[in-house]
């Protein structure tokens, strides 16, 4: 990208920061009205003076990422005048609730005058249009939705983490505390002043709840609490995900067949997941919420799909999300400027750039100098001090290369739903192991068998054909072993008593319905220790022999030491075939390709 100064907004000519300053100046300039941004205002002479003829609609929407940007801006300046424009954001946003009248319900948008103007008739929501009972001569447009409200949570969290001084802080704690007091009262719908719901405001487990709102009404708990620091909120948290599974819908946010859907829903889970996944601890959640990330990740990089790049990288350290096709997504960006149109000139709000540009600054994906794609790539690296960790990394232990760490304690093993010599469900415990992240791949194998054979496009395919015998040789010459099955269920499984490695629920997009497909292929089906390809692709030995549980009351005369366990199913299996607690049996010299039987390894682990 060229050097210089360029008039025409949004100033493609100039290095980025100082562009940045700029499209914040003419956003000041134009699209501001008491602290709130209107995405498109109609300019003078054909528009209003005070540059409040626009698109109200999405005021909320455009102010919440408006004060995200100038949050993360005052955490890399520490400039007070930055504070100061924050500080303004935000007094507009408790102004959006202020203005209703009622305690926790808040507006789209707002402006002042003696009359209705008439261009709330020409937009989306002409009957929503009210005159404050708290603030003289002024309108407010109802009906806020999702979108508002999760932009006004993204505000507020990032204000009071990043620039807020104490009061400050306390006041957007209180407004945070407002909102979702109304919302809990409602039973999680979001009411308008007549306590109807509004139009995209269902978050109700009384529902049939829809997976991204699923996920939104999580982040909304988490940020509550967060800010406010008040356990109604921890416990309504609790609720969603102890009573009604929502977490497990989190997961499938993302669906990675069928329609594309809207992009803005894109963004929103993006918001959802940051907030859930900055603030949650528990290393069983944040396993399902990466899950859902590596699902977006997937979505966006097959539809090309830059603008949220930061955000995943930020969410994820441990694999590069910012390449240069993000760098040039940065460099050409372009959502922004003044249109003439057949009713006169408007001018489109530059926030997004904003929000990408200072959140790449602070969590150091963009140098303060860059001046384009390359300059931005070559002067930078990820803060992996900022970023979360795997859920399933384990503090002062280092892994083997390939394996990951399942800690000593009890789990809950086996299930009274499926084949009888699953019964009972009953709590079993293993010492601390390591295990391999995936099966063994035909080039892993050929490593210690170099006899074995296999077209170059399978080199990541698991390796399957070897008899339990040769299994166990494999795993020795490695320092390893095949891990018994209690030790398998409980890597697939977790300690939560869930169904597959991924939670509770079946989902055809967890696994490739065809013949063996690479390891690793699908991050999002991995168990809470990380463990992939634990349900399809191919079954894996363990080193059990085929025993009723204790407490089973069911006699088969394949038990006994004659028949070794196979566990996870193999991809022309039933789904059910795919539940952790299933359990299968063949003889130790089975070769059959029919049952495409493969293998991972576990290590002891420190005590």
């Amino acid at each position: 990208m060229a050097s210089g100064d360029s008039k025409e907004f949004p100033f493609p000519g100039l290095p980025w920061a100082q562009r940045a300053e700029r499209i914040e100046q003419e956003l000041r300039r134009v699209n501001l009205y008491e602290g709130h941004v209107l995405a498109d205002v109609l300019l003078p002479p054909e528009g209003h003076p005070d540059h409040i003829t626009g698109n109200h609609e999405d005021g909320m929407n455009n102010t919440g990422p408006y004060l995200a940007a100038l949050c993360y801006k005052v955490a890399v300046t520490k400039d007070p005048t930055d504070q100061q424009h924050a500080k303004e954001a935000a007094q507009a946003i408790e102004k959006m609730e202020q203005v209703t009248g009622v305690p926790g319900c808040f507006c789209r948008s707002y402006y002042r005058t003696d009359n209705p103007l008439d261009f709330e008739t020409r937009y989306f929501f002409p009957a929503e249009w009210h005159w404050s009972p708290t603030m003289p001569k002024t309108r407010w447009l109802g009906d806020p939705s999702s979108d508002s409200l999760t932009h006004l949570m993204e505000g507020c969290a990032l204000y009071f983490d990043l620039a807020a001084d104490e009061p400050g802080r306390q006041r957007i704690a209180a407004l945070v505390d407002r909102v979702m007091t109304r919302l809990l009262t409602y039973n999680f719908r979001l009411t308008d002043v007549d306590g109807k719901m509004t139009l995209w405001g269902d978050f109700c487990p009384d529902s049939d709840i829809q997976e991204l709102n699923a996920l939104l009404a999580l982040m909304y708990m988490r940020v509550a609490y967060h800010v406010t620091g008040k356990a109604v909120y921890e416990r309504a948290y609790r609720d969603l995900v102890d009573k009604h599974a929502y977490h497990e819908r989190a997961v499938l946010t993302r669906p990675l067949t069928g329609p594309v859907g809207v992009p803005w829903d894109n963004t929103l889970g993006m918001t959802g997941l940051y907030f859930v996944m900055k603030y949650e601890t528990d290393r069983r959640m944040l396993g399902f919420y990466r899950a859902a990330l590596e699902r977006y990740r997937k979505h966006l990089r097959d539809q090309k799909i830059h603008i949220y790049d930061f955000v995943v990288q930020a969410l994820s350290r441990d694999v590069p999300a910012v390449t240069r096709e993000t760098y040039e997504y940065l460099a050409t960006w372009n959502h922004a400027g003044t249109h003439k149109r057949q009713d006169g000139a408007w001018q489109t709000a530059g926030h997004g750039y904003l929000r990408q540009y200072w959140m790449g600054r602070y969590y150091g994906l963009i140098g303060p100098k860059a001046t384009g794609a390359a300059d931005a790539a070559a002067g930078t690296k990820p803060r992996t001090d900022l970023m979360i960790a795997p859920p399933w990394d384990a503090p002062g232990i280092t892994c083997p290369e390939g394996m990951t760490y399942v800690p000593a304690g009890p789990f809950l093993m086996g299930g009274n739903r499926g084949d009888d010599d699953e019964t009972p469900e009953h709590l079993a415990e293993t010492g601390p192991f390591f295990i391999d992240v995936t099966p063994v791949t035909n080039a892993q194998w050929k490593k210690v068998y170099p006899n074995h054979t296999f077209d170059a496009k399978d080199a990541d395919k698991p390796a399957t054909g070897m008899s339990f015998e040769q299994a166990e040789a494999y795993a020795k010459a490695l320092g390893k072993r095949l891990p018994t099955e209690v030790e398998w269920e409980k890597a697939a499984r977790g300690s939560d008593g869930r169904l597959y490695p991924w939670g509770s629920f079946w989902d055809p997009t967890m696994e490739t319905p065809d013949d063996r497909w690479p390891v690793a292929q699908q991050p999002w089906t991995a168990s809470p220790y990380g463990c992939q390809d634990m349900a399809g692709n191919v079954w894996q030995w363990t080193s059990s022999w085929y025993q009723p549980y204790d407490g089973n009351k069911v006699p088969s005369e394949q038990y006994g030491e004659k028949f070794k366990v196979i566990r996870g199913g193999a991809s022309f299996s039933n789904f059910s075939f795919k539940r952790a607690s299933h359990r299968y049996y063949v003889a130790t010299n089975t070769r059959s390709y029919g049952y495409a039987i493969g293998l991972r390894c576990v290590k002891d682990a420190p005590k």
